[in-house]
């Protein structure tokens, strides 16, 4: 008698329980839904093949999106297919390596100020500007960009951030 009581006050008797259980940590609910002597086989059988199926659905997804990342190959070329380098003198690359090390050397000077004696904060920032000054580098020159230039010089978050909103907004007046 005292054996059948203490099952009845197991953990795994409160359907309610072993709902929560089935729902997020499933392998113990599993567990919990099998020891459990008040739901019914059926309904046992159910919970348990509607789980794994999802299981295996997650699963297969998940195998299929790393197949597709495999099978995608590098660009290459074909005889008809050419790509054309284009042609940059080494004055440019040397005037685009020098306006970086210019703007590198001014943000160095603002992070400081900004947050004096926070080395990380200010790594971080700096990274962040050279990856959008990077972006805006990349992008067609246009009146929204020049405009974004003018407004924002040397907050290039600013400027990717605005360019972005912009062209959305335009894009979105267009349809």
């Amino acid at each position: 008698m005292q054996e059948t009581n203490s099952n009845q006050n197991a953990w795994y008797e409160k359907t309610w329980l072993v709902v929560i259980l089935c729902a997020f940590i499933f392998p113990v609910g599993l567990y919990a839904l099998w020891k459990n002597s008040t739901i019914s086989n059926l309904w046992k059988i159910i919970w348990t093949v509607f789980i794994l199926t999802i299981v295996i659905a997650v699963i297969s997804d998940d195998k299929k999106k790393i197949k597709t990342e495999e099978k995608q190959p590098l660009q290459t070329t074909t005889e008809s297919q050419t790509i054309e380098a284009p042609q940059v003198n080494s004055a440019e690359v040397e005037k685009a390596n020098a306006e970086r090390e210019a703007i590198v050397e001014k943000l160095k000077k603002r992070a400081a100020r900004d947050w004096p004696n926070d080395y990380s904060t200010q790594e971080f920032w700096i990274n962040q500007e050279l990856e959008d000054y990077e972006y805006m580098l990349q992008i067609e020159d246009n009146a929204i960009k020049r405009q974004a230039q003018r407004d924002w010089p040397l907050d290039f978050s600013t400027q990717k951030f605005w360019y972005n909103e912009q062209i959305e907004a335009k894009e979105r007046l267009s349809r």
